[in-house]
């Protein structure tokens, strides 16, 4: 048969496509580039454990519904954190006259992450998704943890809005400041909004040295970062969609270097850091310093190259 075929003739090698240009199924293709990178949909095109639909891009629309502003949460193990989270998202007034879906890709969590976000999508979805003040919440799943630049990576690949937010999903960056960040956008034609926690709710040690590192970065990238670290930006869809083709390892710390480099006219603009009310930090740059620092060399050598 194809399939069988197929499975001869193809060698996984990483996380990358394994063989997809080589089978002739669509049904195949996707299921194949799920596996590999360990991505499980939930909530796509039925909210999870519930029976609402929407028309989404695996649905048996030719064309996927475009809607306003994605809302992109990486989550790992934030029980009692994302489904509070989602729910100040979904329930902010700036979204009244907008389309909009959250999109939360569950990083292998391994606590109760997974019920609270089906939950959330249950009891936050509403309106006929891409209507004027419609909401959706659409839940992604890696079956096993693969780091927050992979969950940032398949969240651009799946958001279907004009607008894309980032943000981490422990409920430290705060929602209401969302269209402070939109406003960049579409007011000042800017194409990326990058955030910067001017008083930050951690321990001392900490902040100093992430401050410390963003300006060493900054200094040799010959770029004015404040704040690289922080998950809160806010993007035009082409950015998000030229970023998913590049995003690997640790780069999402980086994102802001690349939209520069992709062309990008970037801003900066203040942001709440708001304290953990719940568990603790799960993605941290000093334990993965070295690869981070890797990554950073690569990125300087494409730059060169360009």
């Amino acid at each position: 048969s194809k399939v069988k075929r197929m499975r001869a003739t193809t060698k996984p090698v990483g996380r990358t496509r394994i063989g997809i240009e080589r089978c002739s199924c669509s049904f195949i293709r996707q299921r194949l580039w799920r596996r590999a990178h360990h991505l499980v949909p939930r909530g796509v095109g039925k909210t999870a454990k519930t029976g609402k639909t929407g028309k989404t891009a695996d649905d048996n629309n030719p064309e996927p519904v475009r809607i306003d502003v994605s809302v992109v949460l990486p989550v790992y193990n934030e029980e009692g954190n994302i489904g509070r989270m989602v729910a100040a998202i979904a329930g902010h007034d700036c979204f009244r006259d907008r389309s909009l879906e959250v999109v939360c890709v569950d990083d292998g969590s391994t606590d109760g992450t997974a019920a609270e976000l089906d939950e959330a999508a249950e009891r936050e979805s509403s309106g006929n998704f891409g209507d004027k003040g419609s909401r959706k919440v659409r839940v992604l799943s890696h079956r096993r943890r693969s780091g927050q630049t992979q969950a940032i990576k398949n969240g651009f690949g799946a958001c279907l809005g004009d607008y894309v937010v980032t943000m981490d999903g422990d409920y430290q960056s705060d929602p209401v400041e969302i269209p402070k960040l939109l406003g960049e956008l579409e007011d000042k034609d800017r194409d990326l909004v990058q955030g910067y926690r001017e008083s930050r709710a951690e321990k001392a040690g900490r902040v100093f040295l992430s401050r410390a590192f963003n300006r060493v970065i900054s200094k040799v990238a010959g770029i004015h970062i404040i704040d690289s670290g922080c998950g809160f930006k806010a993007m035009k869809r082409w950015v998000a969609e030229e970023l998913a083709a590049q995003l690997s390892s640790e780069m999402h710390r980086f994102i802001p270097y690349l939209a520069v480099d992709l062309g990008a006219k970037v801003a900066q603009v203040p942001v709440t850091d708001l304290k953990r009310q719940s568990g603790k930090s799960k993605y941290t740059a000093l334990g993965r310093l070295p690869r981070v620092l890797l990554d950073f060399l690569l990125i300087c050598l494409m730059r060169n190259d360009n």
